[in-house]
């Protein structure tokens, strides 16, 4: 068990969250257009996001069992279920953003938008869409998650994304580090953040770092069960490392990911709104002052 977290904390990053991605939010509405912004960078965030979010409601809906010990209590506690309204709330913001991209288009994002949301209809698709519908038989005709007969449908989704999707992840967060740092290196050198705000990239850095401390102490796992490995036996530590990030590891990876590429485009936007033209830029053509 490692669930230590107090639930007054886990509400204070709630907060928190919210207030990381306000300025965002803002500017967009502020000014619309998502000029500066790569609808593809908010598109792997929201897709990560997504994930999470699925992964967590399988666990804590569609199949709890029995004194469980895998990233959930049996039954939940109040601090479970704060785990996936925190979830859901950052699953709902990059959704926000996204939209919001989706109704103040730029020219560079104009060709993107229907790709991005062929590729998120078909994501959901495979994640949230087939739990909404089991949670949804398992209120009409009453059937209890706990059954042996049901448990087989949420064990291989579960198996399915923790096996196959879920390690992609990672991949998935850097290479919104990627499109966004080709949409910034795309823009004239003096040229500002456009619909980026900076204030926003750095809130988010600071919030999904404590979140990703958080999130090693507010999942359940059976760390009492386990033998640690002894000393110099990396094998056998690998192991364990990687059944720690397939079992709830992975979540806190997954934040620590995001806080590094938003420090990173924090990083990039400053630094390239603050080089200066070149002389020869500046200098006037044939010699003709203007």
């Amino acid at each position: 068990m490692s669930d230590i977290v107090p639930d007054h904390l886990r509400v204070i990053l709630l907060f928190l969250t919210v207030v990381s991605f306000l300025p965002q939010c803002r500017k967009l509405r502020m000014h619309p257009t998502s000029d500066g912004i790569s609808v593809y960078y908010v598109l792997a965030n929201l897709i990560i996001a997504t994930e999470l979010f699925a992964i967590s409601f399988s666990f804590l809906v569609n199949g709890r069992f029995e004194g469980s010990d895998i990233f959930v209590n049996d039954p939940p506690t109040t601090g479970d279920n704060i785990n996936i309204v925190q979830l859901a709330l950052v699953c709902l913001l990059w959704l926000i953003i996204f939209v919001d991209c989706l109704a103040y288009p730029s020219l560079s994002n104009a060709a993107r938008f229907q790709n991005a949301v062929t590729i998120y209809v078909g994501f959901l698709l495979v994640s949230v869409v087939p739990l909404l519908l089991d949670a949804l038989s398992i209120g009409a005709l009453f059937i209890d998650a706990r059954d042996k007969d049901h448990r087989w449908l949420p064990a291989l989704f579960r198996r399915l994304h923790l096996s196959f999707i879920n390690p992609v992840m990672p991949v998935v967060g850097f290479s919104a580090l990627y499109f966004q740092a080709r949409e910034i290196l795309s823009r004239p050198t003096t040229s500002r953040a456009g619909a980026l705000s900076l204030s926003g990239l750095a809130l988010q850095a600071v919030v999904f770092d404590l979140l990703a401390v958080s999130w090693m102490g507010r999942l359940v796992f059976p760390w009492k069960q386990l033998v640690l490995p002894d000393e110099g036996d990396l094998q056998k530590a690998y192991r364990l490392a990687r059944m720690w990030y397939e079992l709830g590891g992975f979540v806190a990876v997954d934040n620590a990911i995001l806080a590094l590429v938003q420090a990173s485009v924090l990083l990039l936007s400053v630094c390239r709104g603050s080089t200066k033209p070149s002389t020869r830029e500046t200098q006037p053509l044939l010699g003709i002052r203007v």
